[in-house]
């Protein structure tokens, strides 16, 4: 672990040895229970179908390895490389293969999981059914939704989440766009040009999405027609949680949290946020402070009394006092 940035800078710069240096990298997989393994050994290990070597790419373990875009190979027993490294992700961009097999980062919107016992025929036929089906509800959040995101699409991989917001394949990934943003702020660059071109995937068999094509507008509806405004906020909801459950962070935060406080108010049945007016309170006549238990008047005179028998300095007591006795003539005479 204390060479692997290194190995893998090689890997990036050292093309005529690349393929000698990838044999040397480890990584954690969701099969390696925290272990490290190795390229060749994820090879050996793959599906007889499989055809790609399959990377989740993230801040640290205990993030990537509860992405809702792992669920269908761990549906389906592949096994996806941790990348948590700054440096793994370029990597990848520049190797691109090992052993003839290509690197593919599940959190793009391509990637397809098709193993021997799927029916094409009847993927294909669902496909097209969603497609159509959900054609209204894409056609208004992709309306609602505005540029923050490139397309909306119907997903073929969620099975548990609402929605999830993937990156275009040639895109940056949203891993990318945190360690570029970071590095934009720091030279203080534009970090516009950061952004990844986002892909808003439903999930069209979630209760929660087929509430929403309820009150889509329909393909024939005129432009004025009103969609309910709690339904808005629900689909800005969902686009928010698909944002960080896809790994990218909120846009607009002020908006999210008016939007949490709405739904907060609604579940908790208040009719109104206004603050309760301050109290009217009497005003109160002082009060001596209360002293912690009783004073005892004997042991307070037996302290002062031990004070003034304390050593005074030599002058100050009338015992030390120098009497002056005047002679014969009436003078005082003072020795010094």
């Amino acid at each position: 672990r204390q060479f692997s940035p290194s190995l893998k800078m090689g890997a990036i710069e050292d093309e005529p040895n690349r393929g000698k240096i990838m044999k040397l990298l480890r990584f954690q997989t969701t099969k390696s229970n925290g272990e490290l393994t190795s390229l060749e050994k994820y090879v050996e290990n793959m599906k007889d179908w499989q055809k790609d070597i399959y990377y989740i790419a993230g801040d640290g373990v205990a993030s990537v390895e509860k992405s809702h875009f792992l669920e269908p190979f761990i549906e389906k027993g592949v096994e996806v490389l941790y990348f948590v490294d700054p440096v793994d992700e370029y990597m990848a961009g520049h190797v691109r293969s090992f052993d003839s097999k290509n690197l593919k980062n599940i959190a793009t919107d391509n990637v397809q999981l098709k193993d021997d016992e799927e029916d094409e025929d009847l993927a294909t036929r669902r496909e097209k059914f969603y497609k159509e089906k959900f054609k209204p509800l894409t056609k208004w959040l992709k309306k609602l939704f505005g540029p923050s995101i490139m397309r909306v699409s119907v997903s073929k991989r969620l099975v548990s989440a609402p929605a999830i917001v993937s990156s275009a394949e040639f895109g940056h990934s949203a891993n990318m766009e945190r360690i570029m943003r970071a590095q934009a702020y720091n030279h203080g660059q534009n970090e516009f040009a950061m952004r990844s071109m986002k892909i808003f995937e439903i999930n069209p068999r979630h209760p929660m999405i087929l509430k929403l094509l309820e009150s889509a507008p329909p393909e024939d509806a005129e432009d004025d027609y009103q969609v309910p405004q709690d339904v808005t906020d629900a689909a800005w909801v969902l686009h928010e949680m698909a944002l960080l459950n896809g790994g990218f962070p909120i846009s607009d935060p002020e908006g999210h949290s008016a939007r949490i406080l709405k739904f907060l108010q609604s579940q908790l049945g208040l009719e109104s946020l206004n603050l309760e007016p301050h109290p009217e309170l009497p005003v109160e006549e002082e009060v001596p402070p209360d002293l912690d238990g009783d004073i005892d008047i004997d042991e307070l005179v037996n302290m002062v009394n031990m004070d003034s028998d304390d050593e005074k300095p030599k002058g100050t007591s009338p015992e030390d006092a120098i009497p002056l006795t005047p002679d014969d003539d009436g003078n005082v005479h003072i020795e010094l």
